[in-house]
């Protein structure tokens, strides 16, 4: 070999010696890397531990999963309350349309009696009508009864006046 110089030879005790050094420092060396790894892992724990936190923290904070679920919770929460004012409105309007059938209703019956009074002829006031003539009863008032309806004037008796004419005005 050209390249290299000529060294001397070591004797048996000086290898054994460089032998038992490089053997005293891979051991050092092993020792080192025995305890880079136990702090690696440390590492690689804590590391998975903050990405699982922040991956829990995204979804706490995510304003579509967070509306779902208060969105979930009230519903589990005021269906049966919302189900019940459902009812009520229901109820309400089918009430509604029964008022309104019955007001149409007593319109035509009170213009029926109208009518029924005006093609007789007769003058005077349409005792058909009973009690509910009371309305306008009283001193000053004349006995006649505005619709609020129709606001058609409509003769009725005032059920006073048989007893005493002149004090009721009727």
């Amino acid at each position: 070999m050209p390249d290299q110089p000529d060294l001397p030879a070591l004797s048996d005790d000086d290898l054994r010696e460089t032998l038992d050094l490089m053997a005293t420092a891979v051991a050092s060396m092993s020792d080192r890397i025995d305890d880079l790894t136990a702090v690696a892992d440390k590492q690689i724990k804590v590391a998975t531990e903050a990405r699982i936190a922040a991956f829990a923290a995204r979804d706490q904070t995510n304003p579509k999963k967070y509306g779902d679920l208060l969105g979930q919770t009230l519903d589990s929460h005021l269906g049966a309350t919302a189900d019940a004012m459902t009812e009520i409105v229901r109820r309400l309007g089918v009430q509604t349309d029964k008022t309104i059938g019955a007001l149409a209703k007593s319109e035509d019956d009170r213009s029926s009696v109208y009518r029924a009074g005006t093609e007789s002829g007769s003058s005077q006031k349409s005792p058909a009508l009973g009690w509910s003539g009371c309305i306008g009863c009283g001193p000053g008032a004349d006995g006649d009864a505005s619709s609020f309806l129709g606001q058609q004037r409509v003769h009725m008796r005032c059920p006073w006046s048989i007893l005493d004419h002149d004090n009721h005005g009727c």
